[in-house]
Formats: structure tokens, sequence, C-alpha cells
């Protein structure tokens, strides 16, 4: 079991000129100077945000800057932190999103996590934020990672990327990387790659009014890739920016993490299918 409060801590990287901030949530240094939440826990959760817009500024794009639901007092941390300690993580958003994964500040912070003794270590990641936890436990079998737990992610990219330019340049580059044609050429290199088995993956699908969650489509959210992989998913009823802000989604996030997300058999998948996507199609189980 980890020893209570050893990783109040920041770790920033720039590496790759990516920069990034790893940091924890809870308990935080005013928990720990009052006193409060002396248990030490065996679980960390780790929360990675996705896009944030920068209309006006170049520089701001460059530099790693936390979401709201990511800090300590808000409804997502407060609902994990009943049992679990949480860390956020963020990062520039000035290169692809697939060099995010493999940036030094992430992989640092998993590492003070593993070395530091929790027996689980869960991502949850939202949009964009999504991809990058799948591709860093897809990359990083051995990183002590334990569940991963997408939402709102545009796995297959968004209709939305790159054709609403409300970015600076700086941020092109991210943006464009999220796109349907973009994700498309990516998934081709890595056509090979599962997510490791000991892995536990859930894909939270936002659906506030049958076309997804207004930025990512049902099957974008939970792709035939993953599905042939036996990866269950859960359908929610909200939208995208609500699906990390929402005190009922909290309660379920909270859920996901405690309870198992084992993988799911073929009739299972079906299933799935029919009640988040509306249908259901054959499903060849990857080897």
């Amino acid at each position: 079991m980890a020893a209570a409060y050893v990783l109040i801590f920041i770790v920033c990287g720039f590496v790759a000129d990516v920069d990034t901030q790893f940091v924890q949530v809870h308990p935080n240094r005013d928990d720990v100077q009052a006193g409060l939440d002396a248990e030490p826990k065996s679980r960390a959760v780790v929360l990675i945000h996705g896009l944030t817009p920068h209309p006006f500024s170049s520089d701001k794009a460059k530099h790693a800057r936390m979401h709201d639901w990511q800090l300590p007092d808000s409804t997502l941390v407060r609902a994990l932190a009943k049992d679990s300690d949480v860390f956020s993580f963020a990062y520039g958003q000035d290169v692809p999103v697939t060099e995010i994964a493999g940036s030094g500040g992430l992989r640092a912070g998993i590492i003070q996590l593993r070395e530091t003794g929790y027996r689980e270590v869960v991502l949850i990641g939202h949009s964009a934020g999504g991809l990058i936890a799948r591709q860093f436990v897809e990359d990083s079998i051995d990183s002590g990672v334990t569940k991963v737990i997408q939402i709102c992610s545009p796995n297959l990219g968004s209709s939305l990327a790159y054709q609403n330019r409300v970015v600076r340049k700086t941020q092109e580059a991210f943006v464009k990387s999220l796109s349907k044609a973009d994700r498309a050429e990516f998934l081709k290199t890595r056509a090979g790659l599962k997510i490791p088995g000991h892995v536990e993956f859930i894909c939270v699908v936002g659906d506030g009014g049958g076309l997804g969650d207004f930025v990512v489509s049902d099957d974008s959210q939970w792709p035939v890739e993953l599905q042939s992989q036996c990866i269950p998913a859960i359908h929610v009823n909200t939208t995208h920016p609500t699906a990390v802000r929402s005190p009922k989604v909290a309660e379920i996030l909270a859920t996901l993490v405690r309870e198992p997300q084992p993988r799911c058999d073929t009739e299972k998948i079906a299933e799935l299918q029919k009640a988040i996507l509306g249908n259901s199609r054959p499903v060849t189980v990857r080897p």
C-alpha cells in the first residue's frame, strides 16, 4: 500500500518540445496540513484532459494548463477521492496528440506512482486525453497502469477537428491530429497493436441526443477495432463538455474505477452494439 502523502509533487517536463505537468490534486498540501484524509490509498487515478482551444494566443497553446475538472475542488476529483489518490496531467498543445503519450512528464509521473507502491494505477482520459491514455498503455506494456477509462474519445477522429479553425497556427498541428483523416493514417501504422491483456479498458460513450456527444460520434468513441478486442463500453446521456463535470457522471466514473472492467465475450459485445450504437454486427475477435 502506498505511504500517505509521499506523492505531494509536481513533475514538470519539457521533452521533445512538449511542456507537461503531473500534479497530485488529492490529497493536496492543504489536506495534509489540516490532518485530513490520513488513510493511505492503494489506488492512484490520473486525469488527462483533452483539447483547450486558444483562438487569441499563440503562446498559451505551448504551455501545460489544467482544466477546471482536474482541480482539487472539482466534482470529479471529490467523487474519486473517496477511495483513491488523484493526480492530474496537463500538456502543451503545439504538437500532434500522438506525441504527447511519449512525453517525459507523463512517463515520469507514472513511474513515480509505481515506485511508490500503488497497487492500482488508473488513467482517465477525456476526449484527446483518452487517446493519450490508450497510446501510452499500447506502447508501455510494463508501465504499471492497471486500467484505462476513455471518456468521449475520438478514436476515429472528429469531423469538427480542423474544419472549425478557431485556433492559432501554433495549435493547428494538435487539432489536425484529431481529424478523421489523420487518425485513420495513424491507426494504420499501429494495426498490429492491442490493448495489453492485463490492462482493464472501457469506453464511456457520451450521447446527448442520438448523434454522439455533439463533438464525437458514438462509433468513434467505441470503434470496431476496440470492439474486436472485446473492450466493453458504457452509454452515458451527456454532452462532450459535461461528461467530466456532471455529478451524475462523476459517480458513474468513480464506480468504473472501483469495480472490475473485464473483457466481454462476443455475445456481450453484440448486445452492447445494439444498446449503444443501435445495431449489431458480427465481431471478429483479434488474436
